[in-house]
């Protein structure tokens, strides 16, 4: 009976993850939850790199009449295994409210160390923008770890460092969460293929 239990705990956490053709994850959102339905799937050993293939489903823009409170939603990153808020370097995204169908994308760290100098931010945490993508368009993005500071990159831009005090441990990976204080406003999917 135990083993009957567990093999249909099994399949019902590999059917939570759907994978098309091209070796993407799709990670959905629903509406007025924050967290992807892939949330039990995530890997608590990983390096000091990350190297992803994204794009965001067309839903994933919404109007700034929906927003009730400002936030970043989380898209994929690297944390100590300790805790997602602790010394953690992400990508985060905000529709750019401004252009339909359109994500500006931004370098995220939370939790910083002051007492080796690095004063993020009042709040714990502090971004700074990288660039704007379409959605339905596959981008690539670069995470890296070094001894004071994290290392960003998207497609082809331009490099972007925040300097903070970086976990000494071993990583986790993070993957999509919505919000800030709000939920999804409706269903969103995202599809994200690791590389290397």
């Amino acid at each position: 009976m135990k083993k009957l239990l567990f093999i249909s705990v099994l399949i019902i956490l590999a059917a939570c993850n759907k994978t098309d053709i091209d070796g993407y994850k799709q990670y959905t959102i629903e509406e007025g939850s924050h967290y992807t339905n892939g949330y039990l799937n995530y890997r608590p050993l990983q390096d000091d790199r990350l190297h992803q293939e994204i794009y965001f489903g067309y839903e994933c823009w919404y109007d700034k009449s929906y927003v009730v409170h400002s936030g970043y939603n989380k898209l994929t990153g690297l944390s100590q295994i300790a805790g997602v808020h602790n010394k953690s370097g992400r990508i985060v995204w905000q529709p750019d409210f401004d252009r339909v169908g359109y994500i500006k994308l931004s370098a995220y760290v939370y939790g910083a160390d002051t007492t080796h100098g690095y004063i993020i931010a009042e709040s714990g945490w502090t971004a700074q923008y990288i660039t704007t993508v379409k959605t339905g368009d596959k981008f690539d993005i670069r995470i890296h770890r070094w001894d004071d500071k994290w290392e960003f990159f998207v497609g082809h831009t331009e490099c972007v460092w925040i300097y903070a005090d970086t976990p000494t441990g071993l990583m986790t990976l993070l993957i999509p969460y919505f919000g800030g204080r709000d939920a999804a406003y409706h269903e969103m999917n995202i599809y994200i293929k690791a590389i290397d």
